[in-house]
């Protein structure tokens, strides 16, 4: 269960990041929060890797927000997007703006405004309103529509000079995690955001018209549902693997590496250097990869293990 819980928190991190434009390395998150986290997880045994310090940030303000066992405050918000800040920029990070902020949408000479957020003097007392919210409403509501709103109100205050919509999807997860045993929940707003990043647009263009927040509401159930079916396929997929490495005692450990990493996205089509870049010993990667392709296990970037069973059924 460890490995299925921190695969979908690596999962949203990264899908978090990329919808900014950034790209963090699968490999290098895992390592991360194996060593933030303390887990038990053989297959991800801490790494003596580069990791740059966009993924150190990822890792550090998500599991600071997600694994806070105190009442959130502002402060508790401020501390996370401290977290958040990479080295030698010129953007404050854990204060809140003191200058106008937008929402553009287009491209180039194309961008337009399409939303202006609170003026700055008032974004202090938004803020300690959205605190309050939080914890006195979000807190008890069905967690999808928590969770939905925890975001859309975060992005409407827009409180700071960069990283809102990281933020604002850290709350939502965060409130999607709220009385749980399990503190990360397999499931979250930045992969349903990234996979459908004109619909999540066309639903924040319409809060101003009438039922535009049921509107918002009702997108957010929706494609909170599609995640949980994706989460179950991944469940499903990680089983599978446990069950077939048990079956198949000779795939070696470099081999399972390699299976572990495509199968966290199976529609994928991955290029050897991606899948190889975190193992230790080229030789062995190299030669395990190999094996997997002389095997049929890998062809055009894709998994095929339905074909172990007609090896040696």
């Amino acid at each position: 269960m460890a490995a299925l819980v921190a695969e979908s928190l690596a999962s949203s991190i990264q899908d978090s990041w990329a919808i900014e434009g950034v790209s963090l390395d699968s490999a290098a998150i895992r390592s991360s929060l194996v060593k933030r986290l303390g887990l038990d997880i053989p297959e991800w045994r801490p790494l003596a890797l580069f990791r740059s310090a966009e993924e150190d940030a990822a890792v550090r303000a998500t599991v600071a927000m997600l694994n806070q066992k105190t009442p959130l405050s502002v402060q508790s918000i401020l501390s996370a997007h401290a977290s958040l800040a990479p080295p030698q920029t010129a953007t404050q990070w854990g204060i809140f703006r003191h200058d106008e902020e937008y929402i553009v949408s287009g491209f180039e000479e194309r961008k337009e405004i399409v939303y202006v957020a609170p003026p700055p003097n008032a974004v202090p007392e938004l803020m300690q309103q959205y605190v309050h919210f939080c914890r006195e409403s979000v807190a008890i509501l069905p967690r999808p529509i928590g969770a939905a709103l925890a975001h859309l109100y975060f992005v409407i205050i827009h409180p700071f000079e960069d990283g809102n919509g990281r933020m604002a999807r850290l709350m939502a997860d965060k409130y999607m995690t709220l009385g749980k045993e399990l503190t990360f929940r397999p499931c979250s707003i930045a992969s349903m955001i990234r996979e459908n990043r004109t619909g999540y647009a066309a639903r924040l263009d319409a809060m101003d018209r009438e039922n535009g927040l049921s509107a918002f509401l009702r997108y957010a159930l929706h494609m909170h549902t599609l995640a949980l079916d994706k989460a179950l396929k991944r469940a499903q997929t990680m089983a599978s693997l446990n069950t077939l490495f048990a079956k198949y005692p000779e795939i070696t450990e470099d081999q399972r590496h390699i299976i572990r990493t495509m199968s966290s996205d199976t529609d994928k089509h991955w290029d050897w250097e991606e899948v190889l870049f975190d193992m230790d010993d080229d030789a062995s990667a190299t030669e395990a990869w190999n094996a997997l392709v002389d095997m049929g296990c890998i062809a055009d970037g894709r998994l095929h293990l339905d074909v172990l069973s007609a090896l040696r059924p």
